[in-house]
C-alpha cells in the first residue's frame, strides 16, 4: 500500500496498515481481533480514546511493537490536519 506507484496514495488520503509489506500482522485469539485492529479499532477509536486516525496510530503503534516488535504499524497521511471520525 505504501509503494510510491501505488495509486492507492494520493491527496486527501489516510492509509493505515497493521504492519510493513514484509511483516506479518498478527491475529490474538484472546483480543478477539488482531492485535493492530485490537488497539487501533477496539481501544484507540471505538472506546474514544482517540479521536482521530493519526492519534489512533501514535495510541496503536507502541503497544503493537512492545508486543510484536516484527510487526510495525504503518500509517501513509497525506491528508492535511488530523482525520478526525
Amino acid at each position: 500500500m505504501f509503494d510510491d506507484n501505488d495509486d492507492l496514495q494520493g491527496t486527501g488520503r489516510v492509509i493505515a496498515s497493521a504492519c510493513k509489506a514484509d511483516q506479518y500482522g498478527w491475529d490474538y485469539l484472546a483480543l478477539g481481533n488482531t492485535l493492530w485492529g485490537y488497539y487501533f479499532v477496539d481501544e484507540a477509536l471505538l472506546d474514544n480514546r482517540a479521536g482521530s486516525i493519526e492519534s489512533a496510530h501514535a495510541y496503536a503503534y507502541p503497544r503493537v511493537v512492545a508486543e510484536q516488535p516484527d510487526s510495525q504499524p504503518q500509517l501513509y497521511d497525506n491528508y492535511s490536519g488530523d482525520f478526525a471520525l
